[in-house]
């Protein structure tokens, strides 16, 4: 009577929570008739309740499952996380460091350049009364006056380095500035210096005086006064000059005029160190070999040309001219040399 009871009062609880099986078809209800005998009634609901616990496992069991991947994902996303929160901080602190380095490294090259200038603007001032006044200059026993704008008219000159203020220079009792080189000619230097001019009449047409007025500008590295006495020196070929030459040394059946089918053909022909500016070799067939080393060979047309064999332009002054439409003029051909030949201007157009 007692377990009846008990039972009865469990049945009531269980459908008070409706605990029931969500899988499978609903149970029967229990009936409790008391004609019923206390052994099959008590197994009719130990079944139940067995079938019951066991609904209610699977779906801890699944819960439980569900709940522990939940957490394994979480666990995953948080360390994940963190080691990007880590990279990104080691890299904020890397790139840190090194602005920090570049800002220290900065801060000296600048207190190294306040340094440097004020040491020139305190030099500057001692030099500031030869800055602005007259110089005597005396060179070789020759007396000279300029100013000091003549003499730094050409920045990258010799004059110009010696006369900047950044050197301590002395002078005689005189106030003169003693340069020991042979002042006969210093006077063209002067000239140049003060008006850049390089026009007729400007240098002797003296051969022997151009030379030693080049020796002077070379000492005083005046390049553009030099590059003008260098080609003033040199022996000056005409067109008609070139075409003598063409006429010479062409196959004989060949009329020199007919440019185009010339050949060249001696063993060796030597032009260096020569004016051959704006010359006609248009067309020419280099089929031996041809040196123009040291020439001036600016504005030549060289357009059209075949190069067949090895043609020397090392040095040359080939500033304008015009090699469009060659032939053999690639490098693996091996014909043409530039080597330390100026090419400003230069065309190539179509050549190959």
């Amino acid at each position: 009577g007692n377990c009846k009871t008990h039972l009865c009062w469990l049945l009531y609880l269980m459908a008070e929570l409706d605990i029931t099986d969500s899988d499978g078809p609903p149970e029967e209800s229990v009936d409790l008739d008391d004609s019923m005998s206390d052994s099959a009634w008590a197994d009719d609901v130990f079944k139940h309740v067995s079938a019951l616990s066991e609904s209610v496992q699977a779906s801890l069991h699944q819960v439980t499952q569900a709940l522990n991947e939940k957490s394994d994902a979480l666990a995953d996303a948080g360390r994940r996380l963190k080691r990007k929160i880590d990279t990104s901080l080691l890299e904020t602190r890397e790139e840190k460091r090194a602005m920090m380095e570049d800002i220290v490294e900065e801060r000296k090259i600048l207190q190294a350049d306040v340094k440097k200038l004020a040491a020139e603007k305190e030099s500057m001032k001692g030099v500031h009364t030869f800055q602005t006044g007259r110089v005597k200059l005396d060179v070789g026993g020759h007396k000279f006056t300029t100013s000091l704008a003549t003499l730094t008219s050409q920045p990258d000159s010799m004059l110009a380095a010696m006369f900047s203020g950044r050197h301590k220079l002395v002078t005689d009792e005189k106030g003169a500035y003693f340069i020991d080189r042979d002042g006969t000619h210093f006077r063209f230097i002067l000239n140049f210096l003060r008006d850049s001019q390089l026009g007729e009449g400007t240098l002797p047409e003296d051969r022997f005086q151009l030379q030693e007025i080049l020796r002077e500008s070379e000492y005083y590295q005046l390049t553009k006064l030099t590059e003008h006495i260098r080609l003033k020196l040199m022996p000056i070929v005409t067109q008609a000059d070139i075409d003598e030459l063409k006429y010479e040394f062409v196959n004989p059946r060949r009329r020199h005029h007919e440019v185009g089918n010339i050949s060249i053909n001696i063993q060796y022909a030597c032009m260096d160190g020569k004016n051959l500016s704006n010359v006609d070799f248009s067309g020419v067939r280099f089929r031996n070999r041809f040196s123009f080393k040291g020439s001036c060979l600016r504005g030549a047309n060289f357009s059209y040309c075949k190069f067949r064999s090895k043609v020397y332009f090392n040095d040359a002054d080939l500033t304008d001219a015009n090699f469009d439409d060659c032939e053999g003029m690639l490098p693996e051909f091996g014909f043409v040399d530039f080597t330390g030949a100026k090419l400003e201007g230069a065309k190539f157009n179509g050549s190959e």
